[in-house]
């Protein structure tokens, strides 16, 4: 890693500090109770807390007299590591809850998409080494132009999950395959929505192999070692390695039961003119996955990381629209984080026509996830769509505690680093 990706990973993660809500820290409590549990109890069982936002109502369940999150355990194991540096250096949730969520929150969640924008900054660099200011832009928009951005100020199992994905597609371009499979299969930990993807790439090596069986092999050697944690935990919890949380707690909804009728109540709330569209919350990264076909066949290995991607995607989508929830009480579709993640992969190499025609989308999607930035992404009432009153008012009083001029100084500084080391190459070159 260069110097200029170690500024620009440390300038989005404060950007982002400064973006982290009071009102999300109380309404994702959950997030931070299995932290806490594991820190003070040494056991990820919940409703033992004397913090009251730590004792959640919602997506938990009784196995075994005991109280069990309905989520994947990884998401608590990362915050569980944070909270204990936090609780080492700082406050414990009982004494000082909002500023212990918010530097957990900063050190696991708000990590997680800092490290995403690191991982697709340097893989736009290797796909179009000559582009740099384009390359940072791409890496800039998944984040500020998608609900990634919202997403970013709250502990978050999904963005957590497509921080393993990001990193497994870099080492996958690399050719490192054994690592590439290792992150996919520990993704998995951290979130079932990335499971049909894993699945995906699976069959796409399977598919491959056919003519070298080393890649099976090698894509094993990762995979395996990669899906233990996930295997150990089930058996250790529920009585069985295959029997994730979601089924244990029998949250049926989460389940694949494809209809007619519910595949076209999906495709009109995710990609049509629905409470979740794709086209309001972040219309450039759909327009990304519609023309990045234009600009594949010259590139091969653009066209490789595309094949991947869409072998990843693919499941996922299907999954999506063949379940019956869509996550509720959201800024945007959650469930769409994969598409986020990496659909900006295909402009990689699109032309500055291109570009300069798609401008207009990539405003707006900034715009409307500004908005969900400042105001949080626990979004109840989903009859109204991004809420733009909220860019002046409610704001102030529910952020990090850290917002502030220090906040605003160091982007500052760090932006003039980053500035110098983007434009020293060019200074050398000319003299």
């Amino acid at each position: 890693m260069k110097l200029r990706h170690a500024i620009f990973f440390v300038w989005v993660w404060v950007l982002l500090a400064g973006f982290i809500r009071e009102g999300d820290l109380r309404a994702y409590g959950l997030q931070l109770a299995g932290a806490e549990a594991l820190v003070d109890r040494g056991a990820l069982e919940l409703g033992h807390s004397a913090v009251p936002e730590l004792n959640p109502q919602g997506d938990v369940f009784a196995h075994n007299s005991s109280l069990h999150p309905a989520k994947q355990p990884g998401q608590f194991f990362w915050s569980a590591a944070a909270y204990a540096i936090v609780k080492t250096l700082g406050p414990s949730f009982a004494e000082q809850f909002i500023t212990a969520a918010a530097w957990t929150t900063w050190l696991s969640g708000t990590l997680a998409v800092a490290l995403i924008a690191l991982g697709l900054l340097i893989i736009f660099e290797q796909l179009t080494p000559t582009r740099q200011g384009l390359n940072l832009t791409l890496a800039l928009l998944t984040i500020l132009g998608t609900p990634l951005w919202v997403y970013s100020g709250v502990a978050h199992h999904d963005t957590m999950a497509m921080c393993f994905v990001t990193w497994a597609f870099l080492a996958w371009l690399n050719s490192r395959l054994i690592t590439a499979s290792f992150l996919l299969a520990v993704s998995t930990f951290f979130s079932l929505l990335v499971a049909p993807g894993v699945l995906g790439i699976a069959a796409l090596v399977l598919w491959h192999s056919r003519r070298d069986l080393g890649i099976l092999i090698k894509f094993l050697v990762g995979f395996i070692p990669g899906l233990a944690p996930n295997l150990f935990y089930n058996w250790l919890t529920f009585g069985s390695p295959w029997m994730p949380a979601n089924i244990a707690g029998d949250y049926a909804d989460t389940y694949f039961k494809p209809s007619l009728a519910n595949l076209v109540d999906k495709l009109i709330t995710y990609f049509g003119w629905g409470e979740l569209s794709l086209w309001v919350y972040a219309p450039l990264t759909g327009a990304a996955v519609l023309i990045a076909a234009r600009h594949l066949a010259p590139q091969a290995k653009l066209l490789e990381l595309i094949r991947l991607k869409f072998a990843f995607l693919g499941p996922i989508l299907l999954y999506i629209v063949g379940m019956e929830t869509i996550g509720h009480c959201q800024f945007g579709a959650r469930y769409l984080m994969p598409i986020y993640v990496l659909s900006l992969i295909g402009l990689a190499h699109a032309s500055h026509r291109v570009l300069l025609a798609l401008s207009p989308l990539a405003i707006w999607s900034v715009a409307s996830n500004y908005a969900g930035a400042q105001s949080g992404s626990m979004r109840c009432d989903l009859s109204h769509f991004l809420n733009f009153q909220y860019w002046n008012s409610q704001i102030a009083a529910d952020v990090f505690p850290a917002r502030g001029p220090a906040l605003w100084l160091s982007l500052i500084i760090l932006s003039l680093a980053l500035s110098l080391c983007w434009r020293a190459p060019r200074l050398f070159k000319r003299s």
